[in-house]
């Protein structure tokens, strides 16, 4: 353990104590209702996380909204007030055991369900209508057409920067004094950030400042709303791993436009778009 000896020790991020420097990643248990409200079973999934001793318990994958937002089934519902209840209750009972109670608030864009979004008269939005590759892959081996993608209008955008934000003050209002914006994985903050992906023309396309604009004012507008004193942690893959996509260079480059307006930054890999990258996202005993 020489290698990692602060592991175990406390730190202090904005006033904030961390009981050591272990933290629970996100992950996907699906045991939300259908309406997006917490649950018993999901409050039991994470306790015992928090009572092993890990100072974050991030909740994972949650949606900004139950329209264009959400890319799976059994999801907290971060768009509507009635959530709050059960985030009361849930960070209760992970800060009882000295944890800090987090979770990940995140926009499918063209990941998002779209069978979920057809029952509503709706398609997958995206920076730009181009379906995920991962959902061409699946549609061939089905026979089917891959479902339509929309550009995101400029409305569309504000209200979805909104949205996040208004997701963030739900959680601080509950009691939270941390959340993770999920920008890895080709979720849509990459969806606008990537080259690989954004091919607009407008001032959230081209550049690479033009492409990081989404970004931004999406945590310009979250920190807006929670104050300065609210931890920010946001995720990123280090990587994209496909052709045209982000490379370490241009992740550093733009985590230094970002580093002022997040607390932490939670480092992963890869991208959903190919069912080949993802084991190196959820790495595999095999992976060498």
């Amino acid at each position: 353990m020489n290698e990692f000896k602060h592991v175990f020790s406390p730190i202090t991020i904005k006033g904030v104590e961390f009981k050591n420097r272990i933290e629970v990643a996100p992950m996907v248990p699906c045991m939300a209702t259908p309406e997006g409200w917490v649950t018993k079973e999901l409050i039991e999934f994470y306790r015992p996380f928090a009572r092993g001793g890990a100072a974050i318990v991030t909740v994972g994958d949650s949606a900004i909204n139950f329209d264009h937002a959400m890319d799976h089934e059994g999801q907290l519902n971060m768009g509507d007030d009635n959530v709050k209840m059960g985030l009361d209750d849930l960070a209760d009972e992970i800060q009882r055991y000295g944890a800090l109670v987090s979770v990940e608030l995140n926009h499918g864009g063209r990941f998002s369900n779209s069978m979920n979004l057809a029952h509503k008269g709706l398609k997958p939005v995206s920076s730009t209508p181009i379906p995920a590759e991962i959902d061409e892959f699946f549609s061939k081996l089905q026979g089917r057409t891959p479902g339509e993608v929309e550009e995101m209008s400029i409305p569309l955008i504000n209200k979805t920067i909104n949205d996040y934000a208004q997701a963030v003050g739900r959680c601080k209002d509950s009691g939270f004094k941390m959340v993770m914006i999920h920008g890895a994985h080709g979720m849509l903050p990459s969806q606008f950030l990537s080259p690989a992906v954004n091919k607009r023309v407008d001032r959230y396309g081209g550049s690479f400042e033009n492409r990081a604009r989404f970004c931004i004012e999406l945590l310009e507008a979250v920190r807006r709303r929670v104050g300065e004193q609210f931890i920010i942690e946001y995720r990123i893959s280090a990587e994209e791993l496909i052709e045209g996509g982000m490379k370490l260079e241009d992740v550093i480059r733009f985590v230094h436009m970002i580093k002022d307006k997040i607390d932490i930054l939670h480092v992963s890999v890869g991208v959903l778009t190919n069912p080949f990258i993802i084991q190196n996202m959820i790495q595999p005993l095999y992976l060498p």
